[in-house]
C-alpha cells in the first residue's frame, strides 16, 4: 500500500504533466531546454541598467558568466514587456563572431 505522500507526489506529476505535456509523449519539443531560463529581479534590473548603458549583450553575459543565449532571451522578454526598451541592432551583435 502506497504511503500518503508517495500518492500525493504522483497525483501532483499527473496534474502537472495533463497541464504543460499536452501532445502525445515524447512528440514534444521543448526550445532552449538546455539554457538557463531564470534570473532574479536584480539581475533583471542590473541587466536593464547595462543594456541601457549601451554594452553589448556578449559583454553583459560574461558579467554576469551566463550564456549569451540566455541573455538574448533576458532581452527578448525585457523588449516585451517594456515596449520603450531601445533595441539597437549594433549593440546585440558588436562582439559576435
Amino acid at each position: 500500500m502506497e504511503n500518503a505522500s508517495l500518492k500525493s507526489h504522483k497525483q501532483s506529476v499527473t496534474k502537472i504533466e495533463k497541464h504543460y505535456f499536452k501532445r502525445e509523449f515524447g512528440s514534444t519539443y521543448i526550445v532552449n531546454e538546455d539554457l538557463e531560463h531564470v534570473f532574479t529581479k536584480d539581475e533583471v534590473k542590473l541587466f536593464d541598467m547595462l543594456w541601457k548603458e549601451g554594452r553589448s549583450l556578449k559583454n553583459i553575459a560574461t558579467y554576469f558568466k551566463r550564456n549569451p543565449d540566455e541573455m538574448f532571451l533576458l532581452l527578448f522578454d525585457r523588449v516585451r514587456k517594456k515596449p520603450k526598451m531601445k533595441v539597437d541592432w549594433e549593440q546585440i551583435w558588436r562582439d559576435v563572431g
